[in-house]
């Protein structure tokens, strides 16, 4: 199951930096929106409903080294973080949280 989920994401990731890099017009924003605006799930859904985007989940767990290192670092780019603030409503959800 933790393979599972890091293949996902991991191919989530892979996709979206390849549509990012491949001359999507994405509007110029200022540096306040050059990182990831992450929502909880009930924002996500709020905002769907008003201005439709896809959900974006981006599950991770404490121990998952390849998670903290994708917050570290694909997270942290640029023309990433343009790409999903643009065209996603971004939601981190801890896999192994005890709340419903």
């Amino acid at each position: 199951m933790k393979s599972s989920v890091s293949t996902l994401i991991f191919l989530l990731l892979t996709a979206i930096t390849s549509f990012a890099n491949c001359g999507d017009p994405i509007k110029e924003t200022s540096n306040t929106e050059k990182k990831i605006k992450w929502y909880t799930w009930e924002e996500a859904v709020a905002l769907q409903g008003k201005s439709p985007k896809i959900i974006m989940v981006d599950l991770f767990t404490d121990w998952c080294g390849w998670c903290k290192r994708m917050d570290a670092t694909t997270f942290e780019d640029d023309a990433v973080a343009k790409y999903i603030n643009t065209y996603f409503y971004p939601v981190k959800f801890n896999a192994e949280q005890k709340e419903e």
